[in-house]
């Protein structure tokens, strides 16, 4: 009755894209890095836009998979810089059109010839991310645990909602193949805490 105001509460959730944050497309929220190089090999097979992804992982897997499930492996390949995105066509339609990078073909190559060193690699890929290089900086300091991620997520990423805890889920799996970070059970019920390893260089421990 008294005429229109300005709702804080819902303005206030979009200052955080204020500033620049990591692209949403640049958290991962796909912890399976078996079908990770199911997606990559099918694009190195050619298979380059969505539905062709989608029918390759069904045949690889014997799963249904959907476009959306799709997208967060080619997402994923992405922000470990293995793919990169262009436009095309496919069946008439404009779609995404994804090429595998010099990165991408340099892992698929050890994957076929050493699987230590396509680990050490992906590795490598992993830490360069750049959220994952904000919560290992963080790891020289101090342990964290699953809320500390979300908060970084928060705090340094587009990502919003109920999808950090995803993403959260996500970066906790892709921490557990880095050697540098310890993993440990916090309490019961456990609850895994993450902190640089100080000593000699060694495989992850659980």
């Amino acid at each position: 009755d008294d005429g229109y105001r300005v709702a804080g509460e819902f303005w206030s959730k979009f200052d955080k894209f204020d500033d620049d944050l990591i692209p949403s497309a640049n958290v991962p929220q796909a912890d399976n890095f078996g079908v990770i190089q199911h997606t990559l090999r099918a694009v190195g097979s050619d298979k380059r836009y969505g539905p062709e992804i989608v029918d390759y992982l069904v045949e690889k897997t014997d799963e249904d998979w959907t476009r959306r499930q799709a997208d967060y492996y080619t997402l994923a390949g992405f922000a470990l810089g293995f793919l990169e995105r262009t436009e095309g066509k496919h069946d008439g339609h404009k779609m995404r059109r994804w090429e595998l990078t010099q990165d991408g073909h340099q892992y698929l190559r050890l994957l076929e010839e050493d699987d230590e060193q396509a680990l050490n690699y992906l590795c490598e890929q992993i830490e360069s991310v750049e959220i994952f290089s904000i919560i290992i900086n963080r790891l020289k300091d101090e342990k964290i645990d699953q809320d500390d991620i979300k908060q970084l997520i928060r705090e340094y990423t587009e990502v919003t909602g109920t999808t950090i805890g995803r993403r959260a889920t996500t970066i906790r799996s892709w921490l557990r193949k880095i050697e540098e970070v310890k993993v440990y059970d916090n309490g019961n019920p456990p609850y895994d805490c993450f902190v640089k390893d100080r000593g000699p260089i060694g495989h992850t421990s659980l």
